[in-house]
């Protein structure tokens, strides 16, 4: 006979299942059963009943029985209450509960009532009354219900502000305390998680608190006009980008500044190999025809087992290096004054910011910062995609005639809605921080002008033409300059894999079928590093010799890291993406740098330029971004990546790399260098290879400052130092004629 514990689960998920597959009436009976039987084997005074009370309510309010709803939320509340008083979770849970009803029913009034209630039992000592104010978060005794019932008032707020127009100021102002206070839960619960999948989950679930927040200060400020909340909106999006990213990138760079023995490095470094190992271990494992499921079971032990001594030595820093601790929990986010400081006469940053039916743009350039801010809806989204499409497509059926057009035409009205608000003046420097899907829109293809009629693309009015455009992650980022962090000042690593040994007749552009035995070969990617070694020297490694193995005993001693290779996004675990090099197994290498690899790897270059395909390319997670490569190695510590956005044709590739470092070998920045790069393409292509898709896809982000000195600048210090030679020469003959005068003077007096 079935024990009642488990006849009583067995209920519950049949009831759970059943609501999920939309089978109400099932889902009822089971969850009446589930009800009587609980009272039947453990009568009608236990926290498991209220749990079954509350799940039942939960289900009824799906429905159309409000008032059922209700009575099960209050049984639930009463029985609690009983049981464990006021102040307890559980009656905090069932007064948020409540007010969660009321939220979603339209009664912002009864709502905030009951989650007035549910912080009281959080916090005996609030003064429950007072519905603009909350209690500190160290006052509470539980702080994940704090921060869902904060989340909820947030919205009651809003609401009754909408509503009240005599009170719309204050509640408005009451919502976003509450939204700041619960971002300061949101990084406490994102510090203490020690994975990166646990903080991106996080980001995936908040950001729907970060929109509103925004949206809140935004309206605060076009009701008052005070500045602070124009700060604060910009602040907020910027809370809402890249975190995770920008964590490990001050974790990293705390290690190395604050003292941390070489010995407890090593040993960090030695556990995230070992689990990067048994991790790639799994994979290989799940993805055999035949997977042993008991192996399986040992290496995830082995990784719970290095994850949780990875913890205890990061508990142990943060208790014992106070400066380690400070640096690598640092949430400040800079404000408009900062980045202005830091921004130079000739540059424009424009940080877009995406929520459910606005695009907001902070503009800064010229000593102030204005807010662009305009309703869109779901076209915006397949405009972006239809630029996207083309852009991606090297097919001449796409660009005929009517498809031509359509590009103008939505290029225009992307240029109009993303570039025309920001006032953008030519010439201008545009450091642009994307939104969610326009990490993936090639901004130097935006069209100022649809009327054109020129047949030839080199004819248009891309915006290219008048701008040279950066992209970076987040402002955060692009002003984490990493102090202590050591970057190479000189050195080439140019690496370009040979193929041939495989077999298959994939197409020339650098994208990875998988399977290495259809991995096709990339001509132009030899020429390529050769070219661009007459430039400027260094290293180059080609064909088989350019393995992985190599590649990881190199690269720690480069500036610069350029790779012409294959690459291979994997969006079901972006972890696993990777670029291919060689199949020579030295080292033990399997000739796949994996993301996770890169992750691990101690670079000091201050620029890699990954030549191969989509290598910015991947899956977007909210508040995070692209998961490609290209971010991967910003989170080794390199502070510029130049990236692909598409699989890159292997002929315009060499081209557009080869002019590239001619440009920087002249002394300009790598904007200016891949703006001049690009022109210079479209003006010697063939026709037939001046669409976007050849030209467009490469982009710089990070750091774009200049990787070598202008070339008129040598004849310049020569001078500067021949003439101060000269003065010095000079200035040692007068004190000798001066010292051999006092000799003389002093001698001729003696004799006399």
């Amino acid at each position: 006979m079935l024990h009642p514990s488990k006849a009583l689960n067995a209920w519950y998920y049949l009831a759970i299942t059943y609501t999920k597959l939309g089978n109400r009436e099932l889902a009822e009976q089971y969850f009446r059963k589930l009800i009587r039987e609980r009272i039947r084997y453990l009568g009608t005074h236990n926290l498991a009943l209220t749990e079954d009370y509350a799940w039942y309510a939960g289900f009824l309010k799906t429905g159309a029985n409000r008032d059922s709803c209700l009575e099960y939320y209050r049984k639930a509340l009463t029985i609690r209450i009983d049981i464990l008083g006021l102040s307890s979770r559980y009656a905090a849970d069932s007064y948020m509960l409540l007010g969660d009803c009321w939220n979603e029913w339209g009664y912002p009034d009864s709502a905030l009532y009951y989650y007035q209630e549910a912080l009281h039992s959080l916090s005996s000592g609030y003064d429950r009354t007072d519905i603009y104010g909350n209690p500190a978060s160290g006052e509470v005794s539980d702080r994940k219900l704090f921060a869902l019932t904060l989340k909820g008032k947030a919205e009651a707020l809003q609401k009754l502000g909408e509503k009240d127009t005599f009170r719309m100021n204050d509640c408005l102002k009451g919502a976003l305390s509450c939204c700041e206070q619960l971002f300061g839960v949101i990084d406490d619960l994102r510090n203490t998680s020690l994975t990166e999948e646990g903080r991106l989950f996080i980001s995936d679930n908040e950001r729907n608190t970060y929109n509103r927040a925004v949206g809140l200060a935004l309206m605060l400020y076009n009701r008052t006009g005070e500045n602070i909340f124009l700060d604060k909106s910009f602040r907020i999006a910027e809370k809402a980008k890249y975190t995770t990213l920008l964590m490990a990138v001050r974790e990293n760079n705390a290690l190395s500044v604050c003292n941390v023995p070489d010995s407890v490095q090593a040993i960090l470094k030695d556990i995230k190999y070992r689990i990067s190992s048994s991790r790639d271990r799994i994979r290989e494992e799940e993805l055999s025809g035949n997977p042993d499921t008991g192996k399986i079971r040992l290496w995830q032990e082995e990784v719970y087992s290095l994850d949780d001594h990875e913890g205890q030595i990061i508990k142990s820093l943060e208790a014992d290096y106070p400066d380690y601790y400070q640096l690598k929990y640092n949430t400040k986010v800079p404000g408009a004054e900062e980045i202005l400081a830091n921004l130079k006469r000739n540059e424009r940053m424009i940080e877009y910011y995406l929520t459910g039916d606005a695009l907001i743009a902070f503009v800064f350039s010229s000593g102030k910062v204005t807010v662009k801010e305009q309703r869109v809806d779901s076209s915006f989204l397949v405009k972006m995609g239809t630029m996207r499409d083309f852009c991606y497509n090297n097919t001449l059926v796409s660009h005929r005639k009517g498809q031509a057009e359509n590009f103008r035409r939505i290029a225009a009205e992307l240029y109009d809605i993303l570039i025309r608000p920001c006032e953008v003046r030519q010439g201008e420097k545009l450091i642009v921080i994307p939104d969610a899907a326009m990490n993936y829109l090639p901004f130097d293809a935006l069209l100022e002008d649809s009327t054109i009629t020129s047949i030839y693309y080199k004819d248009y009015p891309f915006l290219v033409r008048s701008n040279p455009v950066i992209y970076t992650y987040s402002a955060n980022l692009y002003l984490n300059k990493q102090p202590g962090r050591k970057l190479r000042t000189g050195g080439l690593l140019a690496m370009a894999p040979s193929y041939e040994n495989d077999k298959g007749n994939a197409s020339a552009t650098r994208e990875l079928l998988i399977n290495r035995q259809e991995l096709g070969p990339l001509q132009g990617t030899v020429e390529e590093i050769t070219g661009i070694q007459r430039i400027i020297g260094g290293r180059t490694v080609s064909g088989y010799e350019a393995s992985e193995h190599l590649f990881k005993q190199l690269a720690p001693g480069c500036s610069i890291l350029h790779m012409a290779m294959h690459a291979s996004m994997d969006d079901t675990d972006p972890l696993y993406s990777k670029l291919v090099f060689s199949d020579n197994p030295e080292g033990g290498e399997d000739g796949f740098l994996n993301v996770y690899e890169i992750y691990d790897l101690e670079l000091e270059a201050s620029m890699v330029v990954l030549s191969a395909c989509q290598t910015g390319a991947g899956i977007v997670r909210m508040g995070e971004g692209i998961m490609s490569l290209a971010r991967a190695f910003y989170y080794s510590g390199v502070p510029n990546v130049v990236m692909s956005l598409w699989a890159v044709s292997d002929t315009s590739g060499r081209k557009l790399m080869v002019d590239f470092y001619d440009l920087l070998s002249h002394g300009l920045d790598k904007g200016r260098a891949m703006q001049k790069a690009k022109l210079r393409y479209l003006e010697s292509a063939d026709p037939l290879m001046q669409q976007p898709y050849y030209w467009a896809g490469y982009v710089v982000t990070g750091d774009h400052s200049s990787v070598f000195l202008p070339r008129v600048t040598w004849p310049l210090i020569a001078t500067a130092v021949l003439i101060t030679l000269l003065v010095v020469i000079l200035l040692i003959r007068n004190r000798l004629k001066k010292h051999k005068l006092s000799f003389f003077r002093k001698y001729s007096l003696t004799i006399r």
